[in-house]
């Protein structure tokens, strides 16, 4: 193990790339589960990291920042690999494909998005239509607890009794307060946790604020034999987000949508179809499938939609990032919201998973605006209230982390929350890992927004 507390690193490890900025006390690189179950024992907050790829403030903290980076190794076993936390997803799927296989959930940082991190935000991507989240993907892990115990987790291996207490009427509860929709609540999945009752069912999507992921067991899937991409033009964000659910009955893998401040001209949705050739030809009028070149091209635009808008001199800001809707919603609730941002004299970046009712969304801003950070943090008062009245999730993707945390009791109700409180003791009762994420949430003169360096992430 390797400790460190410079300056120089404490400052590199007080961001991410969300608009936050916190600075650790120090760091400690480890390069073995018994180094990481070392760490609960320092008498620190302790805060996983690898990849830094987090855009709401999951991986900073101010106590220990423990890097897994190093937490390699890759063993491909039939249908399944066991990876490394510190495992980056595209040289995981790089290893894999000589024997034809992949992870079926993938994210825009994937060339640097790890292992860990993927779990602990429970992360999705584009064609989650097709292979849903991490979560579903995850069938074992290695975890250290906030004791420094090392548990081996499985979707067979019973909760213990304080954990089995929290789900006696749970199931009544998510089905009645749960959004219906293909993007939930982020988070402790309670709502997996209800229908299977194992541990390892709440450790996606719970930023580390319930045990720290060394190892994790991910079923892989076949790679695509074949992808055809298709494209339309439309005449407003409204009319592209009305289309797209019937372009998921038609079969697609993944549904974009590029607002025009993307473009530089009309909305445009994007439309995957893998190992389905014909899947364009069942798709709405005004849409036209693109060579392979092209429609190369057209992902790549998709995937690095964001540091077009950087060359012009602008932040997008990833605050309220990820609002989620049922997508036959997506249309009226992307009117209402970017009205709601023009009143807090916002201009606003849209795009995303359309046809999943996962838009990104992030306000245009410069960082001499008066009063910014206060600006933006009433505006996600505003955009949480809405969500809610469209019975959706203020976060369908990222997670709570620092921007959303102090949102959750009021997006879940006061039963659920209560629920997420009791996850939380009955897996680290001293609070020691992560503290503030997810229970307990809320911001502190160190963790308002920094809002003024372009992010090139």
């Amino acid at each position: 193990m390797e400790l460190v507390s410079d300056a120089q690193t404490l400052a590199l490890y007080a961001r991410d790339a969300s608009p936050f900025e916190v600075r650790p006390s120090a760091v400690a690189r480890v390069g073995d589960t018994a180094e990481v179950a070392e760490c609960m024992t320092a008498g620190f907050p302790v805060t996983a990291r690898a990849g830094g790829s987090s855009v709401a403030g999951q991986c900073l903290g101010s106590g220990l920042i423990v890097d897994t980076s190093d937490l390699g190794g890759v063993e491909l076993d039939g249908d399944s690999v066991w990876a490394g936390a510190g495992v980056v997803l595209d040289s995981l799927n790089e290893s894999l494909a000589a024997s034809g296989v992949m992870i079926g959930p993938d994210v825009t940082s994937s060339q640097w998005a790890c292992v860990g991190g993927l779990v602990g935000t429970n992360a999705c991507g584009s064609r989650s239509l097709r292979f849903g989240r991490f979560g579903d993907a995850l069938l074992e892990a290695e975890v250290v607890r906030a004791d420094g115990s090392v548990s081996a987790l499985s979707r067979s291996a019973p909760a213990w009794p304080e954990l089995q207490a929290v789900l006696d009427g749970l199931g009544r509860e998510v089905a009645a307060a749960w959004p219906a929709q293909h993007r939930g609540f982020g988070g402790y999945a309670l709502d997996a946790f209800a229908a299977r009752g194992d541990p390892l069912s709440l450790v996606p999507g719970s930023e580390g604020t319930l045990c720290v992921v060394t190892r994790a067991r991910l079923a892989v899937v076949p790679r695509p034999a074949s992808r055809v991409v298709s494209r339309a033009e439309f005449g407003s964000l409204r009319a592209a987000l009305d289309v797209a659910p019937s372009c998921a009955a038609a079969g697609a893998s993944a549904v974009e949508v590029l607002d025009s401040h993307l473009t530089g001209g009309a909305p445009v949705l994007l439309v995957e179809h893998l190992d389905d050739p014909d899947g364009p030809s069942r798709l709405p009028r005004g849409f036209s499938a693109l060579s392979p070149e092209d429609g190369e091209a057209a992902w790549a635009m998709r995937r690095e939609a964001l540091k077009r808008l950087e060359s012009r001199g602008t932040t997008a800001v990833a605050l309220f990032e990820d609002p989620a809707v049922a997508p036959e919603r997506a249309g009226a609730f992307g009117d209402d919201l970017l009205a709601l941002l023009e009143r807090h004299g916002f201009d606003a970046v849209v795009y995303g998973h359309a046809a999943a009712g996962c838009l990104h969304v992030r306000p245009l801003v410069r960082g001499d605006e008066p009063k910014l950070a206060a600006r933006l943090l009433a505006a996600l008062d505003e955009v949480a209230g809405l969500t809610a009245a469209y019975d959706g999730a203020i976060t369908g993707e990222h997670g709570w982390g620092l921007a959303r945390s102090h949102l959750v009791a009021r997006a879940m109700g006061a039963e659920l929350y209560e629920r997420c409180v009791a996850v939380k003791r009955a897996w680290d009762p001293e609070g020691v890992l992560n503290p503030g994420r997810i229970v307990d949430g809320g911001y502190s003169p160190p963790c308002q927004p920094k809002c003024f360096e372009p992010r090139s992430q």
